[in-house]
Order: C-alpha cells, then sequence, then structure tokens
C-alpha cells in the first residue's frame, strides 16, 4: 500500500511505423475501480493490465469489423462505462499529417459497457 510500482514498460530504439503497428503505442490510461489499468493504444485497441499480476488483456480490437487504430483518451463513467475516442478511423497514429490534410470528420467516441 502506498508504494509506486511500474506496471510495465515498453524501450525500442526504432520509430518506425512497422514497430508501432506490431508494438504499440499508448495514447491514454485510466484505473477502473479494481485497480486495473486501461490502456488506449494507438494500433491494439483498448488493452487492460491486471493490478496484481500485471497480466495484459486486449478487451477490444475492432468495432463492427473495423480495427480501432489510433484510440486516444479515455474516462470511466460512474456506472463502470468506459468511453474512449477514437482520433482517426482511416488512418494510424503515425499517419497524423493526412487527418490534418484530409480534414475528414472521422474522429469517434465510443462506450465499452
Amino acid at each position: 500500500e502506498g508504494q509506486t510500482q511500474v506496471v510495465f514498460i515498453a524501450i525500442t530504439k526504432s520509430t518506425s511505423k512497422a514497430t508501432e503497428i506490431e508494438c504499440g503505442r499508448a495514447l491514454g490510461m485510466v484505473f477502473a475501480a479494481d485497480g486495473a489499468l486501461l490502456v488506449a493504444t494507438s494500433s491494439h485497441g483498448l488493452l487492460r493490465v491486471a493490478a496484481n499480476t500485471r497480466e495484459v488483456q486486449t478487451l477490444v480490437r475492432q468495432y463492427r469489423g473495423a480495427p480501432l487504430s489510433f484510440l486516444n483518451a479515455l474516462a470511466i463513467a460512474p456506472d463502470g462505462s468506459v468511453y474512449m475516442s477514437q482520433s482517426s478511423q482511416r488512418h494510424y497514429r503515425f499517419d497524423w499529417p493526412l487527418v490534418l490534410l484530409e480534414a475528414h470528420a472521422d474522429g469517434r467516441v465510443l462506450r465499452l459497457p
């Protein structure tokens, strides 16, 4: 109780698109009521890291058959629903300049009951 612990850490020397797709990148985090850490990633969807075991579980990776790329912020409602923002349905985080140039309004907020 009261101690700081490292849950997980990923270190890579590569900043390539291939590495980010393979390893992912955490863009948003929030603690659930049970102490688990929920992580919104750039290419692996929504992950859950168990507080005690540090086991990583994928909660959701697709929505309506399409990959959840570029997840961003997370929030947990009082009823336990998880809200997550997806910055783009068409591009991954490393293609953010295309998101700006194309100016498509394809970002959204999703609810996971």
